[in-house]
């Protein structure tokens, strides 16, 4: 991997690096009784006209994550034609199971809660080859006071 990204100092990358780290404020999809937040996000990269260009990918269950699950996961999307033409697309969704079932039975049967979304401009980010740290509010329709901690490398 260093040997790809020596390769391409100070020209144009074709992958996106994620460093997904935390969320602030979810609110718990569960109700009363429900138990807490089972917290994961999807991560797509769509183009202007909204077809996915890459591979979406998930993050871990974090099991009873509560408001504020912390993940530290990197991901990356490669073979990229035109990264700053893109925008990521982030949804974070409560892993749901029916009557206490586990597996993939229980997935199947189950329709996980989406407990809110949000997309970053990949035009927006600086040409860098550091991390770029931001903090996006993710909307469920109702509640916008929710955040995504994550940052961005487009090299």
């Amino acid at each position: 991997l260093l040997a790809k990204k020596g390769a391409r100092v100070g020209g144009h990358s074709n992958s996106l690096m994620v460093w997904l780290k935390r969320a602030d404020n979810l609110k718990d999809s569960d109700g009363i009784g429900g138990g807490s937040s089972d917290a994961y996000v999807k991560l797509r990269l769509v183009d202007g006209d909204g077809n996915t260009v890459s591979v979406p990918q998930e993050s871990k269950v974090i099991p009873d994550g509560g408001p504020n699950p912390h993940w530290n996961e990197q991901f990356v999307f490669e073979g990229l034609d035109t990264p700053a033409a893109y925008t990521l697309k982030v949804s974070v969704l409560d892993k749901d199971s029916i009557l206490g079932l586990e597996g993939d039975v229980a997935d199947f049967l189950a329709v996980d809660d989406k407990l809110g979304a949000a997309t970053v401009d990949l035009g927006t980010l600086a040409n860098t080859t550091e991390f770029q740290d931001m903090d996006i509010m993710i909307s469920d329709g109702y509640f916008t006071d929710s955040t995504v901690s994550l940052a961005l490398n487009t090299h």
